[in-house]
């Protein structure tokens, strides 16, 4: 680790770019947490739609407003925060914290595992709270997927239980996150070494480099919106199945592998993908957000 890496400050700027993106994100998640239960093993036709997804996100948004009003989008909020400190202060402050102590170029395989890594460790800290706020997300006046009765959830319980490491939702959020971590943080950074292959090769780099604030709107700000496709493209189906087995009543599915199977058999491909421009929204901003903003509080703080 490099001598003039604060662990505890990279914990924190992990922890605040996660909050910060986490405002704005949360809206679409709750609304991607309904689409991925909506029609759960059922054929598409054989249930009503009441989200509609990729065909109007914004009519969705009203919907969800007027059946359970404008804090009705905030759902969960309480549980999400926290969670994002667990899981981006953690992972993030992992990842920033070890950077100095090998070459990510060089060393790709090593840089991979170490995203992996950060992300398990986080996913698994974060678990509880993310069921929790899976739970409150998809509980509605308009009811889609299984609905939980919130007057009698016992926090305590799900807390002490989900923190089992080998628990349902535990290998689910563990693969979940390993698989997204990975890709976001990797991708950022090979996004961020061509661009600024790019501005070399043009004679801007020098240039960009002495001044954060281009540095950040030209490597940072385009790396952290373009890393959206291959998230939404790789993380998608595990981000279904972690949905579905927070949401899940008992006996509903034995394990992880069982929700895939299940999936498969009676939903087919669609089924993993299942809110996937709505997903792609939400990965949006809370990638581009986190990203983002770790690199500027790194950069000025």
């Amino acid at each position: 680790m490099s001598q003039n890496v604060n662990p505890y400050r990279q914990f924190t700027h992990g922890a605040v770019a996660g909050s910060t993106a986490c405002l704005a994100s949360h809206p679409f998640e709750l609304l991607k947490s309904r689409l991925q239960v909506q029609g759960e093993l059922q054929q598409k036709g054989t249930y009503q739609q009441h989200y509609t997804g990729i065909k109007s996100i914004l009519k969705d948004v009203q919907k969800i407003v007027k059946v359970d009003g404008y804090r009705g989008l905030y759902k969960g909020i309480l549980s999400a925060m926290p969670y994002q400190v667990l899981l981006n202060g953690t992972r993030l402050g992992i990842d920033s914290s070890l950077k100095g102590s090998y070459n990510p170029k060089e060393q790709p395989f090593l840089r991979a595992g170490v995203a992996a890594g950060s992300g398990a460790i986080g996913a698994y800290l974060g678990n509880p709270l993310y069921v929790i706020k899976t739970q409150l997300q998809i509980t509605s006046s308009l009811k889609v997927g299984y609905q939980h009765d919130m007057n009698k959830i016992n926090y305590r319980k799900i807390l002490i239980a989900e923190l089992n490491p080998v628990s349902r939702s535990s290998r689910a959020a563990i693969t979940r996150v390993s698989v997204g971590s990975t890709t976001q943080l990797c991708c950022f950074d090979g996004l961020k070494v061509f661009l600024e292959n790019h501005y070399e090769t043009i004679g801007k780099l020098e240039e960009i480099k002495k001044d954060n604030r281009k540095y950040l709107g030209y490597i940072s700000l385009p790396a952290s919106l373009l890393i959206v496709f291959p998230l939404v493209t790789f993380m998608a189906p595990f981000d279904v199945i972690y949905t579905r087995i927070c949401n899940m009543p008992e006996g509903r599915y034995s394990g992880v592998i069982d929700v895939g199977v299940q999936t498969w058999k009676k939903e087919g491909m669609n089924g993993f993908y299942k809110g996937a421009a709505v997903t792609g929204v939400r990965i949006g901003l809370q990638s581009a957000i986190s990203m983002f903003m770790m690199d500027l509080l790194t950069k000025y703080f």
